[in-house]
């Protein structure tokens, strides 16, 4: 696939054209040709979460966005919810029974292209959309385009923004949602997973105590006793 805004703009005298009309003729299709090649059109594609689509074989990913990964949760009066679910089942709901266009706008060193799609019947791109209803943020790292949906969807805390949640590139590299909620008085003690998959649990006056997150969507949780944590499996962390 080509994309046509790499190609060089040709410039030809008119004399030229009009001696060697059949050669331009030529010339004019071929370019017509690498233009439409830019052009992926997915009748049905496979919604595989928020921000990536499937057509047989060909996996793109939305330009500019980034929306939370399938098996992400994000945290919302107290409870989890499964956004990163429900951010896919909201393109899934957009583009229902729809045409998708979609234009390659980089290539990435996995082979995967870049896309920007349209949706037939709709104004906004999906890639807009997902932003402003508050499915996806706006991915910074490549473009600034969608910053300005991001910030409304912000405002009126749609989507995502009406809950707590960890940036979907900071999800990628292993960082959770954190929580020092204690559910129960007395319930002080931390059962911290590590790196490792160690199961440690940690006292009040420990070291690294204050410093223990506990991220409860990644199995970590508080013990009342140190009785309870080893019943449960866990191990007290070195001094």
């Amino acid at each position: 696939m080509i994309n046509w805004q790499v190609l060089p703009m040709l410039s030809i005298p008119t004399n030229w054209i009009s001696k060697n009309w059949a050669l331009s003729l030529g010339i004019i299709i071929l370019l017509a040709g690498l233009s439409a090649c830019k052009e992926e059109r997915l009748a049905a594609p496979r919604v595989i979460d928020g921000d990536k689509l499937e057509l047989g074989e060909r996996r793109v990913r939305l330009f500019g966005v980034d929306a939370p990964e399938a098996k992400q949760v994000c945290l919302r009066q107290g409870e989890h919810w499964p956004c990163g679910e429900l951010a896919a089942d909201a393109v899934r709901e957009f583009i229902a029974g729809r045409t998708v266009r979609c234009f390659e706008e980089l290539k990435k060193k996995n082979g995967r292209y870049v896309v920007t799609c349209t949706v037939s019947g709709e104004e906004l791109t999906l890639n807009q959309w997902m932003v402003q209803e508050g499915w996806a943020l706006a991915f910074r790292h490549y473009t600034d385009e969608f910053v300005p949906d991001e910030l409304v969807a912000q405002k009126e805390g749609r989507g995502i923004w009406g809950s707590e949640f960890v940036p979907p590139w900071q999800w990628r590299q292993g960082v959770r949602l954190a929580s020092n909620h204690q559910p129960t008085t007395g319930c002080r003690i931390k059962g911290n997973i590590n790196t490792k998959g160690e199961h440690l649990f940690y006292l009040p006056r420990q070291a690294r105590y204050e410093q223990v997150r506990i991220v409860e969507a990644k199995g970590e949780r508080w013990f009342c006793s140190r009785q309870e944590a080893r019943a449960a499996g866990w191990q007290a962390a070195p001094k």
